[in-house]
């Protein structure tokens, strides 16, 4: 089961208003966040999910791929 890093969202339990999977450990609510703070505050480390990608992407496994296709497809489509 998937748990975000950050406030402990799960598969089965969303952030209120929503959520889906950015990373590996890190929903869309969090990410927007630490986007949000990284604006306000250059010095903060911006949000990264390249590396998470580059994980799944060298992952064996068609499940790996799958998430990662999912992210792509959910930065796509919600904007992000």
């Amino acid at each position: 089961m998937r748990i975000c890093r950050k406030c402990g969202c799960t598969d089965n339990r969303a952030c209120h208003g929503g959520c889906f999977w950015i990373g590996l450990d890190l929903c869309s609510s969090c990410y927007q966040i630490l986007l949000e703070k990284h604006k306000e505050d250059p010095t903060e480390e911006p949000p990264s999910i390249s590396k998470e990608l580059i994980y799944l992407l060298k992952t064996d496994g068609i499940n790996s791929k799958q998430k990662a296709i999912e992210i792509l497809q959910n930065l796509i489509i919600y904007e992000i």
